[in-house]
């Protein structure tokens, strides 16, 4: 049998894998197990060659970056080095260029100093030449105005010979002189014109009151009149009427009986000069300084003025009607009996001046200061002194009736006795001021400021106050009356009080009499009227003359009554059949009386005294009766005395 068939069919498998190709299972081991080493060899020799290769590779990319760094730095150290040559190419320009600029501008100072120089030195022979021409010229000048004034003299020389001394007792000749003087004026220059005045004035052709030249409208400004050498100290009866004197001196001249009238004194100074009936009327005195001058008697009638100086002067019995004195100075000034009549003051400043006996009668004094000063017994009715200042003045009796006093202030004033009746004194202030006795009748007070004043005995009757006036309760009720006055609340005093103690019938003691006196005894009672219990009368049951009487202590009013001042108001209602009312001081003798005319009337009394004590009377005709008795005390201005004659 074949050898294949020598196995079973199950064992064919195994006997193919145990064979192959004629090798064995062991063979191929064998086989594979010889062939691993060089196999695992050569993949190990790829692997290193391939990571070799890697690793040559990347050093030859570090290379190439470094290599690449190494370029860029050195194109930027290339850069750098290109650009700090570029900079110090341009520094080094920029210094040759700042050298260059500097020689040039070296070299433009040097010209201009040179030129400068040069300039100087023409400048100087200019000025030279200059000075040589102006001194020729000067020289010339003063030969021509020297020949001028000698001209001048002798032809006025020759015409007071023709006209035996007098160059205006001819009309002709006034004519030619007044042209040769203004012609020979307008020539000449100050110092030489001080000359001419001289000439004039020694020849009696500018005095005052002799029929003096005429030489109105002459050029004298910037005069010097003050020296001695040109005139001797007095210049009466100076007359230099119309002239244009601006910026002269006059100081320390006697002036007296000049005239002036007409002319413009612009800036002119009379400083310490004596200045006696001087006519400065109608003439122009702006910023003229009068400083210690002694003007006794002159004239100021409607100059045309602003800031003037009358500091420290004599003014006694001085004129200024109706002249324009704005900001005009009187500090210190002796302005006794000085007539302001209708000037105009507006901010003029007299503090500290003496004004004793001076007129203001329709003057402008708006913004106008009186601080200091002394205005007792002066009169301001009816002036306008909005905003004008009167703090720390004596202003004693002083008569400010219907003047408008707006933002007025009198601090710490003394205004005594000071009569402010019907002024308008809104947002004035009295702070710290003394109103004792004082009249602010009708006055208007609103906003106006009373602070720490003093009001005793005042009388503030229908004035009106706000809410913002500052008065306090306690000053009111130190006041004399506040009769029909709008107080502060808005409320209206009806009347002041009633200084009789019972003056109405008390129906609850009809049997006492309210300590009234009767004669006869018990012929006068307290009854009730019309069967009315509440309505008692004082009633006459006797048909004869009964009286009923009672003192009324005034003690409390000595300063108004002891300066007869106090003005006594009696009203009383009755039927007609009371005779008379009378009041009688404390001395028995009668200050007044009424009679009644008509039933069911009051009537008032009014009865000026000077008593302490009155005593009361109320004498009945027949049966009749009374009631309703007051009496009230009001003061009255001290200088109204026709008032209640």
């Amino acid at each position: 049998m074949p050898l294949h068939n020598q196995y079973t069919n199950a064992e064919l498998p195994y006997l193919s894998l145990k064979t192959h190709c004629g090798l064995t299972v062991k063979d191929i081991l064998q086989l594979v197990g010889s062939s691993i080493l060089p196999l695992m060899l050569g993949i190990f020799t790829v692997i290193i060659t391939l990571h070799q290769q890697t690793i040559t590779t990347q050093q030859r990319l570090e290379d190439r970056k470094l290599a690449k760094e190494q370029r860029e730095q050195d194109l930027n150290i290339s850069r750098e080095q290109r650009l700090q040559d570029l900079n110090m190419l341009a520094i080094q320009r920029e210094h040759d260029l700042n050298i260059s600029r500097e020689q040039r501008q070296l070299d433009k100072d040097i010209a201009e100093a040179k030129r400068i120089q040069d300039d100087l030195i023409a400048e100087k022979q200019r000025n030279m030449s200059e000075q040589q021409r102006a001194h020729e010229l000067n020289i010339a000048q003063k030969q021509l105005r020297d020949s001028v004034l000698v001209t001048y003299m002798n032809d006025i020389g020759l015409l007071l010979k023709s006209s035996n001394g007098s160059l205006t007792s001819d009309p002709v000749t006034a004519i030619i002189a007044r042209a040769k003087t203004l012609t020979a004026i307008q020539q000449l220059d100050a110092t030489r014109n001080a000359f001419v005045i001289r000439f004039l004035y020694e020849a009696k052709q500018l005095t005052s009151g002799a029929n003096p030249l005429d030489i109105s409208d002459a050029e004298l400004t910037g005069i010097d009149l003050s020296s001695e050498m040109i005139f001797h100290r007095k210049l009466h009866n100076l007359s230099l009427t119309g002239a244009i004197l601006r910026n002269v001196s006059f100081c320390k001249r006697d002036l007296s009986y000049a005239n002036f009238s007409g002319s413009d004194l612009t800036d002119a100074q009379f400083i310490e000069s004596k200045m006696h009936n001087v006519d400065l009327s109608r003439s122009t005195i702006v910023r003229t300084d009068f400083t210690k001058a002694d003007l006794q008697y002159s004239s100021f009638y409607d100059v045309h003025s602003r800031r003037t100086i009358f500091r420290n002067v004599y003014l006694m019995n001085a004129t200024f009607i109706s002249s324009s004195l704005q900001q005009a100075v009187f500090i210190n000034c002796m302005c006794q009996n000085v007539n302001f009549r209708s000037a105009n003051l507006k901010h003029a400043d007299f503090s500290g001046a003496k004004l004793k006996g001076s007129i203001f009668t329709e003057t402008h004094l708006e913004r106008t200061n009186f601080s200091r000063v002394n205005l007792s017994g002066m009169t301001f009715y009816n002036i306008n002194l909005l905003e004008s200042n009167f703090t720390d003045s004596s202003c004693v009796g002083t008569v400010f009736a219907r003047a408008t006093l707006t933002n007025t202030h009198f601090s710490r004033a003394n205004v005594q006795d000071a009569d402010f009746s019907f002024a308008n004194m809104q947002r004035t202030s009295f702070a710290k001021a003394d109103l004792r006795l004082a009249t602010l009748t009708g006055a208007t007070l609103i906003d106006a400021t009373f602070e720490n004043a003093n009001v005793t005995m005042a009388n503030f009757s229908y004035s009106i106050m706000s809410n913002k006036t500052s008065i306090s309760n306690e000053q009111l009720l130190s006041a004399a009356s506040i009769r029909g006055a709008v107080l502060r609340n808005g409320s209206i005093i009806t009347q002041d009080p009633n200084l009789l103690r019972n003056g109405n019938a008390d129906c609850n003691n009809s049997l006492s009499m309210n300590n009234w006196e009767t004669r006869p005894l018990n012929a006068i009672i307290i009854s009730t009227m019309n069967n009315e219990p509440l309505n008692c009368v004082f009633t006459s049951i006797i048909n004869d003359t009964p009286m009923m009487t009672r003192h009324v202590d005034l003690k409390r009013y000595v300063a108004l009554t002891s300066r007869y001042r106090a003005v006594i108001f009696v009203s009383v209602r009755g039927d007609g059949n009371v005779k008379s009312i009378r009041i009688n001081d404390h001395k028995g003798f009668q200050i007044g009386a009424m009679n009644f005319k008509r039933e069911s009337d009051s009537i008032i009394m009014r009865a000026r005294t000077d008593s302490y004590q009155i005593q009361f009377i109320v004498e009945f005709a027949s049966y009749g009766w009374c009631d309703d008795l007051i009496l009230t005390l009001e003061t009255i201005p001290r200088n109204s005395s026709k008032l209640y004659a």
